[in-house]
């Protein structure tokens, strides 16, 4: 492209002197015919190029604008399950603290009908 720009060939395949004088006008009339084509070509290079930037600028405005979307129900989705979290952890640690206090009932339920046990079996039965 640069070279086409800088008119060192054409795309006929003739080579041109950028030195050399333009004599008569059909050498004028070519001359001016192949940079007007040279122009177009361009041009229609520059236009499928911000077409095709405009394509791909667009899709990825699309794909932010879903991955927005699915961040913004994620972070929802997260700020409800932190919240249920915290309401089963509460009642997790209510029946915790419920049963252990059970369990240290029972355990000294346990103990005490042990201890009167012994207390009996050594009044029923005393050292000879």
């Amino acid at each position: 492209m640069r070279k086409e720009l800088l008119g060192n060939n054409v795309d006929d395949g003739s080579k041109q002197n950028p030195d050399a004088k333009i004599t008569g006008s059909e050498d004028l009339d070519d001359f001016l015919q192949q940079h007007q084509d040279k122009q177009e070509k361009l041009a229609e290079n520059m236009i499928s190029l911000v077409r095709r930037l405009k394509n791909t600028t667009s899709a990825a405005g699309e794909i932010i604008k879903k991955d927005n979307e699915r961040l913004v129900s994620t972070i929802k989705q997260a700020d409800t399950n932190t919240s249920q979290l915290k309401v089963q952890s509460d009642r997790m640690e209510k029946h915790s603290k419920k049963s252990c206090n059970w369990w240290m009932w029972g355990m000294l339920a346990i103990v005490f009908m042990v201890y009167f046990w012994m207390i009996m079996f050594i009044r029923m039965f005393p050292k000879k």
